[in-house]
């Protein structure tokens, strides 16, 4: 056996199969879980930061 068939052979042996249960266990476990954002009946695009949705539509002249 040849050395790279050798590592091949070591890698296999190393790897297990897991239940569908550990699987999406693992899954989750590195899955980004985003804060909630709290909304509130008083925002508007007004109080956003930026150019307003009209403001960014408009084409300029040159």
């Amino acid at each position: 056996m040849n050395q790279l068939a050798k590592k091949l052979e070591a890698i296999r042996r190393k790897q297990r199969p897991v239940s569908s249960e550990v699987f999406w266990a693992q899954v989750k476990a590195f899955q980004d879980n985003p804060e909630p954002i709290p909304t509130s009946s008083n925002s508007s695009e007004v109080s956003k930061p930026g150019p307003k949705h009209e403001e960014s539509l408009l084409a300029v002249d040159g």
